[in-house]
């Protein structure tokens, strides 16, 4: 699947959750860090990324973990790739 689309389907998902454009947020912003997104809207979109893209997003061996759209849109790429 193309990066791109990868990366429209995520902020689809979020915009959903939020009432702040994120089309207006850079793509590097933690959406979770700057408050657009709280802890409940942050997990269920990670649990809709992954029946989405029927991935498992194994948050506890991410050392650093940044919830904005390109970081997001990389877990998913590379597991894409891997499968």
């Amino acid at each position: 699947m193309d990066k791109k689309l990868i990366e429209t389907k995520i902020s689809n998902l979020m915009q959903k959750k939020s009432n702040i454009k994120i089309k207006n947020i850079g793509k590097k912003d933690d959406l979770y860090k700057k408050e657009i997104i709280d802890s409940f809207d942050m997990l269920n979109i990670i649990s809709q990324i992954e029946k989405d893209f029927e991935i498992e997003i194994k948050l506890e061996k991410v050392k650093t973990f940044k919830f904005s759209i390109s970081y997001l849109t990389n877990i998913v790429n590379k597991q894409l790739k891997t499968r």
